[in-house]
Parts: C-alpha cells; sequence; structure tokens
C-alpha cells in the first residue's frame, strides 16, 4: 500500500504491495473525509433523482443518494462508508458526498484501464472531474485511499467490508479514515473478477 498526503510523499512498503497483484489484494492512500448515512442501493441519473439541480451544487455537497452508480457498485459504497463511519469512534461521523462519490467511482474505473492502482493526478484530477457534472462544486479534496481485491462475492457487505478491513490495517489508510474530515467520497468499480475502491475526503 502506497500511501498519499499532502506533501506527495509515497511510501516504498506501499508501491511494492501494489505490485504485488497476483496476492488478489492492493491498496493505497491518500488523505479525505465524508459522513455516512443508510445507503441506497439505487442508482441515479443526472440528479433527476434527488430533484436537485447539478448547477444548484455550490459551496455543499447536496445530492442523497448514489449518484449515476450501478446497483451493486453504490451498495458497495454504502456499507464502506457505513464501516468507515464505525471505526469513528473518538471523531464525528462523516458525512456522504454523493457527489465526490461519483468523482471517486470514476478514479476507480479509470484505475481499472490503467490495471494498476495509484494516486495520480490528486487532487486536481478529481475536481475537474468534479466540475464537468457539478460546474459550481467549490470544494477540493484533501486525501484519498485507494485499493483493488478479487472480486470473490457479490455480496454487498462481503466486499465492503473487505476493502475497509484492508484499509483500517494499514496505518496511513486508517490515519485518513479517522482524520479530521466532514466529508467521505467512496467510489467502486468493477471488471471481470477484480474490484476496485476509492475513498476520497475532505
Amino acid at each position: 500500500m502506497c500511501h498519499w498526503n499532502r506533501t506527495g510523499l509515497y511510501s516504498f512498503i506501499g508501491l511494492l504491495i501494489a505490485s504485488q497483484l497476483s496476492c488478489g489484494k492492493a491498496s493505497d492512500s491518500q488523505e479525505i473525509v465524508g459522513e455516512t448515512s443508510p445507503a441506497t442501493a439505487e442508482a441515479q441519473g443526472e440528479g433527476e433523482a434527488s430533484g436537485v439541480d447539478n448547477a444548484s451544487v455550490k459551496d455543499k455537497p447536496l445530492l442523497k443518494a448514489c449518484y449515476k452508480g450501478d446497483s451493486l457498485a453504490c451498495a458497495v459504497e454504502a456499507v464502506i462508508g457505513r464501516e468507515t463511519n464505525a471505526l469513528r469512534t473518538a471523531s464525528r461521523p462523516l458525512v456522504i458526498d454523493f457527489e465526490s462519490s461519483f468523482v471517486a467511482r470514476d478514479w476507480s474505473a479509470k484505475q481499472i484501464e490503467a490495471g494498476s492502482i495509484s494516486h495520480d493526478g490528486f487532487p486536481y484530477e478529481r475536481v475537474k472531474v468534479l466540475k464537468k457534472d457539478f460546474p459550481n462544486a467549490s470544494w477540493g479534496f484533501s486525501a484519498e485511499n485507494v485499493a483493488m481485491n478479487s472480486l470473490v462475492s457479490t455480496d454487498p457487505e462481503t466486499v465492503g467490508k473487505a476493502f475497509v478491513t484492508m484499509w483500517k490495517n494499514s496505518e496511513g489508510h486508517r490515519k485518513n479514515m479517522l482524520g479530521n474530515y466532514s466529508y467521505l467520497g467512496v467510489g467502486v468499480a468493477v471488471s471481470g473478477n477484480k474490484v476496485y475502491a476509492t475513498q476520497i475526503f475532505h
């Protein structure tokens, strides 16, 4: 697992693990926040299901449900958000930010295309993706966790909890999950027997 923070330094241990994809697991971290609400597994279109005009999203997230995700991705994302907040016993829970979850899912899909996990372009490229769908959104991102795992089940609980377990057992990733943030975006993408997950915090 490699760990990204605001200084942009990487842990060589993380890069080594990320290169050992034959073990079926790899993860990487950066720093970001969000709060969890009971998750919906229903996908949304361009804001119509939430009644939110994308252009009205400005200084804080407004969406109340998963945006542009399929049912499996949305359900796994909800589990990851819930389980992340369960770790935050000494801190306030993170608010799940569905606009930023869309961004995180986009990054998970791009890592599938690349065939590896990384923090390339963080945070600037993530902000560009956010502004493409939500042009007036004014927040940035502070941290990010990424991981890849084998898709051994399509049960959202099993898949989501496996990612949180991987991250919480890594010092850098756990630090991000327990950090002094307010919002969390979670994005999941699946390709064949691999599933990629991204957390972004602000």
